[in-house]
């Protein structure tokens, strides 16, 4: 479904000059406001609109944004209102769960099928990565649409059901017996022990998939890694739709410092950004909003898009 609205959005992604004095700028108000952070638009960048080829902020993601905010006051979330965003006409959270569900874009459907799939003739085709034993996101996509399913898990017990295919393997970088992550529950590197991980390029030529219509990636601290390696090997993240919890800030290979976790955090957003992906949702995740030390950030998840065919 579209609307005038929606084809009038930018199809141009920020440039990579855009992209860095935009952290550039959140990562000095970071310092400037850290003890006097208040869900006031004062982070906007509206005053310097004429001078950099920032986007202006849509009201829809304003009132967004300013309502999550009243619900998780924390230094950390300030700069969601610097990023791209585009704005989905038929959104919906998938998922009757508090912690687990995901915000899908059904611009990108028409009936059970996404456009993309019923024009290759094919089904659409779903990767989720990171269940905990809960299959609640993949059962009520399993009843909303009619897509090839395949969860990925190596900490989890074996989720069988003919709706989906289970896989007892994780996403990971290029080297899939490093398994450190940053354990955003214990702010300290962690290792998932015995557990077997691959590269998306590799899953994804087993499977026999060029092209994914939904990518949900829920990993606790493994995706800062994973996404790392997504682009230094595939340049570009062949999905149209991302649904993505970012943990912490980063696992850093030298040290764990706010700089280097910031550092790290810019480059997965400048990557997923220039490759085309837009924010349509953002939603905090509540149990991590009482976090108060510098070094630590509020879990939040993200459902980005590409703009669908119009």
């Amino acid at each position: 479904m579209t609307t005038s609205k929606t084809r009038r959005i930018n199809r141009y992604p920020p440039t990579r000059l855009t992209l860095s004095i935009l952290f550039g700028l959140a990562i000095v108000v970071f310092w400037r406001n850290y003890h006097e952070y208040d869900t006031t638009l004062k982070f906007s960048p509206v005053g310097t609109r004429q001078k950099l080829p920032i986007e202006p902020i849509s009201p829809w993601y304003r009132t967004m944004l300013e309502k999550q905010d009243r619900k998780c006051k924390h230094t950390s979330t300030f700069f969601h209102y610097f990023l791209p965003h585009v704005e989905c006409v038929d959104k919906v959270r998938v998922g009757k769960c508090d912690d687990g569900a995901k915000w899908i874009c059904r611009d990108f459907f028409q009936g059970k099928n996404t456009k993309r799939a019923i024009a290759k003739k094919e089904k659409c085709v779903v990767y989720s990565f990171g269940s905990s034993d809960d299959s609640c996101f993949e059962s009520a996509m399993a009843d909303m649409f009619d897509c090839e399913i395949h969860i990925f898990d190596p900490t989890s017990g074996e989720l069988r059901n003919p709706r989906w295919t289970y896989h007892g393997y994780g996403i990971g970088g290029k080297n899939s017996e490093i398994t450190d992550f940053w354990n955003c529950r214990t702010q300290k590197r962690d290792t998932c022990t015995n557990c077997p991980m691959k590269d998306l390029k590799t899953i994804m030529k087993e499977l026999g998939h060029t092209h994914l219509d939904v990518l949900k990636v829920d990993v606790d601290g493994a995706e800062w890694r994973s996404f790392q390696y997504i682009y230094e090997e595939m340049k570009s993240l062949p999905a149209d739709q991302l649904q993505l919890e970012l943990t912490g800030l980063d696992v850093s290979s030298k040290n764990d410092s706010l700089a280097e976790g910031l550092s790290g955090a810019h480059r997965l957003w400048e990557n997923i950004l220039l490759d085309g992906f837009k924010i349509f949702n953002v939603e905090f995740n509540m149990g991590t909003c009482s976090y108060r030390d510098k070094d630590r950030s509020v879990s939040t998840e993200y459902a980005l898009s590409r703009l669908p065919d119009m």
